[in-house]
């Protein structure tokens, strides 16, 4: 296998593994509705999310002597990632969901740009045509036909989710160490961003009150707090920040089939072919094979 054969595979490897992060990610909106339905808002899932990931990979990363790396850019990932939730809660608060959805679509080409000026990546025009298929297949997907009535500041405040996210995978992509290690300093920023949040609005802390709440947190602070973002810490340095921005649109793609399948959601052509759009971004996003 040649070195660029090589590289190849790696980059594949790596937007499948992102990929499998998105759609774990992608089970998340029914255990936060559960959860709030219990009172425990969107705060506490966050605390519980990044302390869990924290306490456990803090005792794994020194249990197995994980060696470190570079603490900027997992450290400001992290701080995407944290302050991008945060302001796509609020966009949720003030914007309708299909809305927000599709301003928070939009980061894709927050990512390609901010590794650009970050780290000098460059922009392909591959990946260019990815982002504009994961853009359209976002419209088609939440049709929002609201948009004309949406306040302006509610979106402006939204823009910062995907911002946010932006910052998080294109520092992703440079970040070295252990995937263990650049997962827990990820999480370590992110609650810092979270607490403070918390501190500022005063809001409440509250726990579950069911067997189907607790799995839920469970599932926020294990599923996505530890699983999700260690696949998604490794296959975004494999693949790079650009081609993990398109992968991790297969979220929509989860979010779309665990309705239709598990809860009976209705399931318009459109969204059909929005999951389409995804699917055909993420493979004109993979690297070309090359040519002997």
């Amino acid at each position: 296998m040649s070195v660029n054969e090589a590289k190849r595979s790696t980059m594949v490897a790596g937007v499948l593994l992102v990929a499998a992060g998105a759609i774990c990610y992608g089970l998340l909106p029914r255990p936060l509705e559960i959860l709030r339905d219990e009172g425990v808002g969107s705060t506490s899932s966050l605390l519980v999310r990044f302390g869990v990931s924290i306490v456990a990979l803090a005792a794994i990363v020194a249990w197995r002597r994980c060696p470190g790396g570079s603490l900027r850019a997992p450290f400001f990932a992290g701080l995407g990632i944290g302050a991008g939730t945060i302001f796509l809660f609020e966009g949720y608060a003030r914007l309708p969901a299909s809305t927000a959805i599709l301003v928070f679509y939009t980061y894709p080409a927050f990512t390609l740009v901010l590794a650009s000026l970050l780290f000098r990546a460059g922009m392909e025009w591959r990946m260019i045509l990815a982002i504009a298929l994961v853009l359209g297949a976002a419209g088609l997907i939440v049709t929002p036909g609201n948009l004309e009535a949406t306040p302006l500041g509610g979106v402006l405040i939204t823009f910062g989710a995907p911002l946010g996210y932006g910052l998080y995978l294109a520092c992703l992509g440079a970040a070295d160490g252990h995937v263990l290690w650049r997962t827990l300093v990820v999480s370590m920023a992110a609650l810092m961003v979270t607490l403070g949040w918390h501190l500022v609005t005063d809001a409440s802390f509250a726990w579950p009150v069911s067997t189907s709440g607790w799995i839920s947190l469970g599932w926020v602070g294990l599923g996505t707090g530890i699983l999700a973002t260690c696949l998604v810490v490794a296959g975004t340095a494999m693949a790079g920040s650009g081609r993990s921005a398109v992968a991790g649109s297969a979220e929509l793609v989860t979010v779309l089939l665990t309705g239709w399948l598990l809860f009976g959601d209705t399931l318009h052509w459109e969204a059909v072919a929005g999951a389409f759009a995804i699917l055909a971004a993420i493979v004109v996003s993979l690297p070309r094979a090359s040519r002997r």
